[in-house]
């Protein structure tokens, strides 16, 4: 929901562009771009519920891998080799983190 509301933000600014407040409040990807974030919200109260934090905020930083794809693909924009290099990065660091979570889970449980 959060990758949602960033790219409903940026065709809300390309669509506003000009129109001052009035153009803001009247576009409705605004709106989406607010019940988006109202929805992430929830949607993270609820995660927590279920999920250890140091489970689920490394998770979070996967949102710039979908912000990224969806500025390339809806947006057309350019994106170099070296900024997907630093998603497949990020990506990999969340895994390991994942990763070395479950390995402690395991190891306290055996002992």
């Amino acid at each position: 929901m959060q990758s949602i509301a960033v790219l409903f933000a940026r065709k809300a600014g390309l669509e506003s562009a000009g129109g001052g407040l009035w153009g803001i409040i009247c576009n409705p990807w605004y709106w989406g771009q607010l019940v988006a974030l109202g929805l992430q919200a929830v949607c993270w109260l609820g995660a927590l519920r279920q999920i250890p934090l140091s489970t689920a905020y490394p998770c979070m930083s996967l949102v710039l891998l979908l912000n990224l794809a969806g500025a390339h693909w809806i947006f057309h924009e350019a994106v170099s080799p070296g900024q997907w290099l630093a998603m497949l990065l990020i990506v990999t660091g969340v895994v390991l983190v994942l990763h070395g979570g479950t390995q402690r889970e395991i190891k306290m449980e055996t002992t």
